[in-house]
């Protein structure tokens, strides 16, 4: 039992990559689920802190559900965040219940599930921590004049920046913007869309992990104390 609005982000998170079916692991730690998109351009490793849930009961050995995540999320929404909602396997059914209201729907065979990714083992020499509201304001004013954007930093500054046909936009970010930096030269330019997509999903967290090298893929963590969403996203390979 946990938070209605934990629930709502871990599968809006999911749900940010066009993942219409996952498999759901409740494990020992909380709950998982790890996919990626159809066009292989991002993945996501999304988890509810068992932390997190008033009561957890979990089976010794790991369970795995697939679900229907677009129609799990409907559910969902159906709840006030901060009320506390069960989160119930059952009789081949996934269940969302308070003490007055109870959603199900069937379980999905997670043998015809696509294949979790594993997470890339990378060495990222950059990091950034800082506010979900900073990074995603930066990204939308990229998106004003452009549908990519290139991620830097000179190991002095962080810089997320745009370039159109003929306008230009920079935001800048020093040490004392940042509540982690880790400096490192590092450049990769992303697709605007999916960056846009990942804020709207983490909006309600606290703060964006951020670890890049040059042209390769950037990891983009948003989390809180609850629920974190780990994307990777590949580059976008351009001459930047």
């Amino acid at each position: 039992m946990c938070k209605a609005e934990h629930i709502k982000t871990f599968l809006r998170g999911i749900g940010a990559i066009a993942v219409s079916e996952a498999k759901l692991r409740f494990t020992s730690d909380g709950l998982k689920v790890s996919a990626v998109d159809p066009a292989n351009v991002a993945m996501i490793h999304a988890t509810i802190d068992r932390t997190a849930m008033d009561v957890y009961s979990a089976p010794e050995e790991e369970l795995v559900v697939g679900i229907d995540v677009a129609r799990l999320y409907e559910m969902a929404k159906g709840f006030k965040d901060k009320e506390p909602v069960e989160l119930i396997v059952e009789d081949s059914r996934i269940k969302l219940k308070n003490k007055n209201l109870t959603y199900s729907v069937a379980l999905i065979d997670p043998n015809a599930i696509r294949k979790e990714p594993k997470l890339p083992e990378m060495d990222l020499p950059m990091k950034v921590v800082l506010g979900i509201d900073s990074f995603k304001q930066a990204v939308q004013a990229a998106n004003k004049i452009s549908d990519h954007v290139i991620l830097r930093c000179d190991g002095d500054k962080f810089y997320i920046e745009a370039k159109g046909y003929v306008d230009a936009i920079k935001t800048i970010f020093d040490d004392t913007e940042l509540i982690e930096f880790v400096k490192a030269e590092a450049k990769t330019m992303f697709s605007i869309e999916y960056l846009l997509e990942f804020c709207k999903a983490g909006n309600k967290l606290d703060i964006i992990d951020i670890r890049l090298g040059t042209d390769y893929p950037g990891f983009f963590s948003f989390r809180d104390s609850a629920v974190e969403l780990l994307y990777v996203l590949a580059p976008r390979i351009e001459n930047v």
